[in-house]
């Protein structure tokens, strides 16, 4: 899935809309804060993968410079 997000980020890059990048990352967080607090599943492969896929989205929003 990796490379899926990397290239839903490198459209909205190329079209400049950063708005639906901060989107993206706020719901990968999501996702990335509820894992956490499952205690009775093993959530570390989707807890890694979600990782992955915000460290992609971040530097996607890097691109358009300012804060993150």
């Amino acid at each position: 899935m990796s490379r899926a997000i990397e290239v839903i980020v490198e459209g909205y890059a190329k079209m400049g809309n950063r708005r639906a990048l901060e989107e993206l990352r706020t719901n990968r967080r999501v996702i990335i804060d509820t894992l956490q607090s499952l205690k009775s599943f093993d959530t570390s492969s989707a807890l890694r993968h979600n990782l992955e896929e915000l460290a992609i989205i971040e530097a996607g929003i890097a691109r358009f410079g300012g804060p993150l």
